[in-house]
């Protein structure tokens, strides 16, 4: 088994009026792309992990409709705070144990880094996401002792970011 994880495809990134027409094509031809390849991962009987945005459920409006198709096919992580949301991300994966685990959607050099560098048990110095920030969110708000966090955080997942669906 495999998996795909999808970062932050709310439909206001295809929105002509905020990112003007050529950049709102672009993310709606990528958007495109990547609901086609979870359609691939999910005929495969592979895992698809959903990483909102802003959407609250699985069923809201702002989650680009072809993708949203695919629920409840997919996991749906919610973005209750954002190192949270990576660190929930990460115990579900390792808790399934997918092989390898293919990271799309946007922002490259932010969330999608941010993921990819957790899921290696690194910190992303670039975007600040720290060991010590994680380990903060991982015993307030999940209730994590400090060897269960050390477990997870330090553990390496087989990881590659698809380029060719990343922006």
């Amino acid at each position: 088994m495999e998996g795909l994880l999808v970062i932050h495809t709310e439909i206001e990134y295809v929105s002509q009026k905020k990112y003007g027409r050529r950049c709102a094509n672009e993310t709606k031809t990528l958007f495109d792309k990547i609901a086609a390849e979870i359609g691939r991962y999910i005929k495969r009987e592979d895992r698809v992990y959903y990483l909102a945005e802003e959407s609250e459920s699985q069923d809201s409006r702002l989650i680009y409709t072809p993708i949203k198709s695919y629920f409840p096919n997919m996991t749906f992580i919610p973005n209750e705070a954002y190192r949270q949301q990576c660190l929930v991300a990460k115990e579900l994966i390792l808790s399934d144990k997918p092989k390898r685990v293919a990271l799309a959607g946007v922002a490259y050099d932010a969330c999608v880094m941010n993921m990819y560098t957790l899921l290696l048990g690194k910190e992303n110095p670039d975007t600040g996401f720290t060991k010590l920030q994680y380990g903060e969110i991982a015993k307030a708000v999940l209730g994590w002792s400090k060897d269960e966090f050390e477990k997870i955080f330090s553990h390496k997942v087989n990881a590659q970011i698809r380029e060719d669906l990343t922006k």
